[in-house]
C-alpha cells in the first residue's frame, strides 16, 4: 500500500521492463520519494517509514564539466522480504537490503546490507542482528 504523498518517479527514456516494482503487502509510508533510472524492487511485507529517499542513481561531479550536463550513472536497487526501513532513511544506488534487514531512522545506506542485520547511521553500519544468518 501507497500511503499519502508517496511519489514514484521513472527518469529517462521507456525501458522494457517495470523500473519500480512493489510486490504484494508492502507499505510505504507518506512523503517517500522513490526515484529510478534502472530498477528499484521491495521484496514482500517490507515496511518503509514516512519522508524516505530510495534512488538507483547520482550525477557526476567533475570540477570541469556542470553538473546537469553530466552523466547519471545508475545501479539497481533491492529491498528484501520483511524489511523495515525506518523515517527519514535514504537508500542510494546499488544498494541491496536483505530479508529480514532494519535500517534505523535516519540512516543513509551507502552499502549492502546483509540479511537479518540492524543498520544505523550516516553512513549506514551494522549496529546488531534483528536475526542472525536472516
Amino acid at each position: 500500500m501507497l500511503d499519502r504523498h508517496v511519489v514514484l518517479l521513472c527518469t529517462g527514456g521507456q525501458k522494457a521492463f517495470p523500473r519500480i516494482h512493489v510486490q504484494d503487502r508492502v507499505y510505504v509510508n507518506r512523503f517517500t520519494f522513490i526515484d529510478a533510472t534502472e530498477r528499484i524492487e521491495i521484496a514482500p511485507h517490507t515496511m518503509i517509514g514516512p519522508h524516505c529517499y530510495i534512488t538507483d542513481h547520482d550525477h557526476g561531479f567533475d570540477p570541469d564539466t556542470l553538473v546537469k550536463h553530466q552523466p547519471m550513472p545508475s545501479a539497481p536497487v533491492s529491498i528484501g522480504k520483511d524489511a523495515w526501513i525506518g523515517a527519514g532513511v535514504t537508500i542510494l544506488k546499488g544498494v541491496s537490503v536483505g530479508p529480514k534487514a532494519v535500517v534505523g531512522a535516519g540512516a543513509v545506506v551507502t552499502e549492502d546490507v546483509e540479511a537479518g542485520a540492524k543498520v544505523a547511521g550516516v553512513p549506514g553500519r551494522r549496529v546488531g542482528w534483528r536475526v542472525k544468518n536472516g
